[in-house]
């Protein structure tokens, strides 16, 4: 008899854990090549060059702060989950759990393989289905909310924050990827909710009994949340933490590898950046069209980076912050399954 949640059953039919080597192998080799096609250009050779053999420890350095970001990035991702699931998970698992479901997004577009991911994760530490699908809908509200307002006080406050930036310039920019980042919110809830559908309709298969205690289980937690309003700041700020740090890391890409006449201020790259990935964000295309990282280059050379250090930094920024979770998110998964947490 198997004795696994109906959920997760439903998510290994859906993704099982052996159908993402394959994608995640095809996902490696175009990163590669995308890479080679880049270092292959002149252009990209010589401003890869100057900034290797110039200042060969700056990049280096930077490189180190963006792994350190990207795990700031996670670990606020984790505090996130815990905060409105009602438990008190164990950060460690709850961290690899988040690298896994950003290496399972990489493959599935617009959240929807993470968000099954975390509801699986959820389920297997004990959270029952309804709780589980509350908390994760109460996540994506709290993020879309706090990266709303992480748009809007770089554009109001930027200057004051020491994120200096032309105002007009910001404000266009926060206007679409407002827009954009509104788009991905609804089809990250609309994924959700599907998936909360697939838990009710296994549920309310094994009897009314068990569908009708799984809905009074989804409005209890959702109850509970609004009644503890501090969690639900906690979930905020985690949220906003994990923005402001991948934000932090692409200004911090190109002003080590970009180069322009006259560079863009910070308040304006972090503006980039945000309507860069809420765009990437949603489309329906699979993170490997990089449609995210087109963005990225095509607003620094509009900008006035020259296209071989808009391509070096972006590369760079995506490999060590994005990508790279791929195949350690791989791992981290396969563990967590081995210790039948997912």
């Amino acid at each position: 008899m198997d004795d696994q949640p109906s959920a997760v059953r439903v998510w290994r039919r859906v993704v099982p854990s052996r159908t993402l080597v394959g994608p995640a192998l095809l996902v490696s080799v175009a990163v590669a090549g995308a890479f080679t096609a880049v270092a292959g250009t002149e252009d990209a050779n010589d401003a890869l060059g100057a900034a290797l053999l110039e200042t060969p420890w700056l990049p280096i350095s930077a490189v180190g702060v963006l792994l350190l970001l990207a795990a700031v990035h996670f670990v606020s991702a984790a505090f996130a989950l815990r905060a409105v699931s009602g438990r008190r998970l164990s950060l460690r698992p709850t961290t690899f759990a988040q690298v896994a479901a950003a290496a399972t997004n990489r493959i599935v577009p617009n959240g929807i393989g993470g968000a099954g991911l975390n509801l699986r994760y959820l389920l297997r530490a004990g959270v029952s289905p309804g709780a589980a699908a509350t908390g994760l809908a109460a996540l994506a509200l709290v993020g879309g909310v706090t990266d709303a307002g992480y748009v809007a006080a770089v554009t109001a406050l930027g200057p004051a924050l020491g994120l200096p930036g032309a105002a007009g310039e910001l404000q266009t920019l926060t206007a679409g990827g407002v827009q954009a980042g509104q788009q991905h919110l609804v089809v990250l809830a609309a994924a959700i909710a599907a998936l909360s559908v697939v838990v009710v309709v296994r549920s309310f298969r094994h009897g009314t009994a068990r569908f009708a205690n799984g809905v009074r289980q989804a409005f209890s937690h959702g109850r509970d949340l609004l009644c503890h309003p501090a969690r639900l700041g906690a979930a905020g700020l985690a949220s906003a933490a994990t923005t402001v740090a991948v934000s932090a890391g692409f200004v911090l890409a190109v002003e080590v590898w970009g180069h322009a006449a006259t560079p863009l201020q910070p308040g304006a790259l972090v503006a980039v950046y945000l309507v860069a990935a809420a765009a990437g964000g949603a489309t329906p295309l699979p993170s490997f069209f990089v449609v995210t990282e087109a963005a990225l280059v095509g607003a620094l050379v509009l900008a006035g980076y020259s296209s071989g250090s808009a391509l070096v930094a972006v590369l760079i920024f995506r490999a060590v912050t994005y990508w790279l979770p791929l195949p350690v998110g791989l791992w981290m998964g396969q563990r967590l399954r081995k210790t039948k947490l997912l």
